[in-house]
């Protein structure tokens, strides 16, 4: 809905419940003083939590480096996992990462 200035911060989601590890996309438009619209922005996204369990948070292995705590994981995914594969998200939670793809 239209808002104002005023109430432009803050404002708590009222819709239905959010789904964990969905994806939601969403657009703005804004109008202008004279009472134009603008035309809408560009998709932004943002994916609601991971949830735990089996499908969500993974631990890794903290290991201490030069007396800073590094987190070191790497995995293997099949060919097979690969071929059907769309998208892949890495998530971080932390101030500084360095991500490093097949050795890259």
């Amino acid at each position: 809905g239209n808002l104002t200035k005023s109430e432009d911060l803050f404002i708590q989601y009222g819709g239905p419940p959010l789904e964990i590890g969905t994806r939601y996309c969403f657009k703005v438009w804004w109008q202008s003083s004279s009472g134009e619209w603008s035309p809408p922005s560009d998709d932004a996204c943002y994916e609601f939590g991971l949830g735990s369990g089996k499908d969500g948070w993974h631990p890794s292995l903290w290991l201490g480096d030069d007396g800073m705590n590094v987190v070191r994981s790497s995995f293997a995914v099949s060919k097979e996992i690969l071929s059907k594969a769309k998208r892949a998200r890495v998530y971080i939670s932390a101030g500084f990462a360095q991500i490093h793809l097949n050795g890259e």
